[in-house]
Formats: structure tokens, C-alpha cells, sequence
């Protein structure tokens, strides 16, 4: 056969040697296609998304909260700083609105300058309000009582007696002169009184900003530095006129403080496959130097089909030992407020998880937890303020 085919090749007329060049031809171009065919098969293949057994649920609309019958409306107004929402002994709900305005029970107050809080107490006196730029009171008159740009904060406090027996309800004053921080305490919010130096401090290399915290009754400095890979934070307990440094957290993409425990999330290759980020908590409750403790709660939620990062910015404490966490049930943005949350509740004496809204269809910008132990959520998409009925 092969010396046929030689002898048909040698003898062959310039006509036959077209036909074999054109043949040649198209096999080389048949091949290249066969070729980009299967990579760009292989190329859409690696690109397939996860798929998982949540990703034909409804997205949440607004009819879903106006149809929930365990959520009940609480403002008309619509809030403005989700994280800003506070609780005013007596049952008052206070919140800043869409125009950054103080909003007390559903009125906005006559008045009320524009702010951008970043930290709101209520106080025997009346409600503090510490924002980047200056602190007031929201005085029990009505009335509104500023202070001068260098007081950065003010922090309610039990103050310590002379015996150490007993405490007196006071304030804390975080001042800051060019490079320098000052806190001061007193019993009362009028500064025309003499205020007693605490300590004076400054800010390491690498930390650009501070502020008071206090847990567990005592008084921590949380100072802060920012890099591309997220906030690096340091604890310092101030004991007296000293500071002593606690904790040093790296990498942190949100932090929260609770009565007398602090939970941070940091980014996390040990579950890849789950979430990119893990959060613990620091228990200040027996240790003034804290505790730290993995919230181990991934694989849990995984197992029940919940599939979202665990943020400490969507979390909040009770005041018994519990802490409250909205999760994206899908792998999400957990900005993306037409998929689901999931509202969890994390027993973290017992290391047990639960669910108390389950069934109920919602998003949400944050998790509220009031004095007594009410859950509230402001809606994601329409910023409305709601009462969890559990």
C-alpha cells in the first residue's frame, strides 16, 4: 500500500498535487479550530460559578417586610446612619434621619444641627453625640450644649470614689493639643468646673486616630492605623496615670465593643472554600488584659445552608452574654440587600448557635439589640426601622 501510494505521488499530474495541497490545507485548519474550540470550552468551564441549594430563592423585595408579620414598623422616617441607632432609658428610640438630623421617638428634634456621629451615649444629662469634628449634649432641656474643637470625646463613666468603695456617675474628656491626648474626668458636663487629669498620652508611629472605650467598668485607649490590608488597632488599659498596652490586632475589616467583650473580623485563608474572613472575640470580663477566642460558627452555618461572611460590623451584644449576627445566605456582598439575611443568635457561654427569626424574608443594614434585650433591624434597601417580633 505504501508503495502504491508512493508511486501515485510520483506520478501524479500537476492537478493531483493541488487536490492533496488543498486537503492538507484544510486539515491544518481543521485542527486549529478543534484546538481553540476546546480551550475556550476549557477556559468557560473553570469560570462556572458555585452553585448551591439557595440560588432560586426570591430576592427580598419591600413587600416582604410590609407582608412579615413578626417584623413591626417602628419610625416613618427613614434612618440615616444604621449603626447610630440608641436607647434611651424610659423606651425612647433615638436615631439620626436622612438628613443626619437627631430623630427621638419619631420627631426630629427642633434645632438639631447635621451630624456624622461616630459614637452616641445616653447619659444622666442627656445624649452625647461625639462625631470627627466636635462633641455635644443633647441636653434633658431641649437645648444643645457644644463644646470646643478640642475636646475630642465624651464618654460617660462611674467615676471611683476616694475609698475605691462605691462609684459616682461622671464623665470622661478626651482632648487633644497638636500631638498630644489628654483624659480628664468629671462629675459633671459643665466645664467651667475644675477637671482632674487622668493621663496624657501619644500616639505610637503608624496610628493616626484614637477614642475612649469602656468595658467591663474599666477604661481602654483603642488607637488606630491604617494600611491597605485593613485597620491595625491597639488596646491599651489606662490603670491610674499608666498605660499598658493589651492586644495588637492586624489586618482588622471591622470591630465592634460590647459591655465587656470586643469582636473583630480579620481575612482568613483557613476555609477558603466557605468564607474569606473569620472573626473573634476578645473577653474582657475575667481578664482586664482579654481573652481570645475564635468564633468557630462557619462550618456550622455552612451545614444549614447559610453561606455569607460573618462580619463583626453586622453583629451586636445583648447585655446577657449573646451575641446577634445578620449573614448573607448566599455567597454575597453583604451590601447586596435583595439577597436574604439570616438573623443568628451565637449563646457564647454555651458555644451554642440559634436562630430566633427563622423563616422570616428580610435584608438588613444592621442588628440592634435595646437595653432589655428587643431585637430591632433597619431595613437594607428602604431604611426603615423594624421591631423583631421573636
Amino acid at each position: 500500500m505504501l508503495e502504491r501510494i508512493r508511486y501515485w505521488l510520483s506520478s501524479s499530474s500537476t492537478d493531483k498535487k493541488k487536490v492533496i495541497f488543498w486537503i492538507v490545507i484544510a486539515l491544518v485548519i481543521f485542527l486549529v479550530v478543534v484546538i481553540a474550540a476546546f480551550n475556550t470550552f476549557s477556559d468557560q468551564s473553570s469560570q462556572v460559578p458555585d452553585i448551591d441549594n439557595n440560588r432560586f430563592e426570591p430576592e427580598v423585595t419591600l413587600s416582604n417586610f410590609e407582608s412579615a408579620t413578626n417584623l413591626e414598623q417602628v419610625s416613618n422616617a427613614e434612618v440615616g446612619l444604621a449603626r447610630q441607632v440608641f436607647f434611651i432609658p424610659g423606651g425612647k428610640i433615638g436615631f439620626f434621619n436622612r438628613n443626619f438630623k437627631l430623630n427621638i421617638d419619631n420627631q426630629e428634634v427642633a434645632l438639631s444641627p447635621s451630624f456624622f456621629p461616630n459614637q452616641v451615649y445616653s447619659s444622666p444629662s442627656g445624649i452625647i453625640i461625639n462625631s470627627d469634628t466636635f462633641s455635644t449634649f443633647y441636653l434633658n432641656t431641649g437645648e444643645f450644649q457644644n463644646f470646643t474643637s478640642d475636646i475630642q470625646q465624651i464618654t460617660p463613666y462611674q467615676i471611683p470614689d476616694d475609698l475605691g468603695i462605691d462609684t459616682i456617675p461622671g464623665y470622661l474628656f478626651l482632648r487633644k493639643d497638636q500631638n498630644t491626648y489628654t483624659v480628664q474626668q468629671s462629675t459633671s458636663n459643665d466645664l467651667e468646673q475644675s477637671l482632674k487629669t487622668v493621663a496624657t498620652f501619644n500616639l505610637p508611629k503608624g496610628f493616626t486616630d484614637v477614642e475612649l472605650k469602656i468595658i467591663s467598668n474599666q477604661i481602654y485607649i483603642v488607637m488606630y492605623g491604617y494600611s491597605n490590608e485593613g485597620t491595625n488597632i491597639r488596646l491599651a488599659k489606662l490603670d491610674g496615670a499608666s498605660i499598658q498596652q493589651v492586644q495588637s490586632l492586624s489586618s482588622v475589616q471591622s470591630i465592634i465593643f460590647g459591655p465587656d467583650k470586643v469582636l473583630y473580623t480579620i481575612p482568613s485563608d483557613n476555609l477558603p472554600e466557605l468564607t474569606n474572613y473569620e472573626s473573634a472575640v476578645i473577653d474582657f470580663s475575667k481578664n482586664s488584659e482579654g481573652d481570645i477566642s475564635r468564633l468557630n460558627v462557619t462550618t456550622t452555618l455552612v451545614q444549614n445552608n447559610i453561606l455569607g461572611s460573618l462580619l463583626a460590623r453586622r453583629c451586636n451584644f445583648d447585655n446577657f452574654n449573646n451575641l446577634f449576627c445578620l449573614v448573607k445566605q448566599q455567597k454575597t456582598n453583604s451590601d447586596n440587600f435583595r439577597f436574604k439575611d439570616s438573623l443568628v443568635k451565637i449563646d457564647l457561654t454555651k458555644n451554642q448557635l440559634s436562630y430566633p427569626a427563622a423563616g422570616l424574608v428580610f435584608s438588613a443594614s444592621n442588628i440592634l439589640v435595646s437595653n432589655n434585650g428587643t431585637l430591632y433591624i433597619v431595613g437594607q434597601e428602604n431604611n426603615i426601622l423594624y421591631r423583631v417580633k421573636t
